[in-house]
């Protein structure tokens, strides 16, 4: 999970250094949601009403880990996938100038 945390945040920073905006996609705002929720049970140390909840956390953290892994194939499909010329403008930091555009994994790659 921490590997592609540091995967996505490095292509995310060299997206925008080209000004284009890599979007959170459904599976990556999902693996944030499991993990908090994982988060809970692991931590409660008792049994809650006599029912050992660190095995529910520990399902949750690996549906959390399946979705971080889907999501950074995503980012790196769609990276990868973006035309070579958004990222060589032809005259140096001509896209200081322009707004950011939002690329969604959605999408198909036109700024939306």
């Amino acid at each position: 999970i921490v590997c592609r945390e540091l995967v996505v945040t490095g292509l995310r920073a060299m997206a925008i250094d080209e000004g284009i905006v890599l979007a959170a996609d459904k599976f990556g705002k999902a693996k944030t949601v499991l993990q908090i929720v994982a988060i809970v049970p692991l931590i409660l140390h008792y049994p809650l009403f006599g029912v050992e909840l660190w095995p529910l956390g520990e399902v949750l953290l690996y549906v959390a880990l399946l979705l971080a892994l889907i999501s950074g194939i995503n980012y790196c499909y769609y990276f990868t996938g973006m035309p070579a010329t958004r990222f060589k403008p032809e005259r140096p930091h001509e896209h200081l100038a322009n707004p950011p555009q939002k690329l969604h994994p959605d999408h198909s790659g036109a700024g939306a």
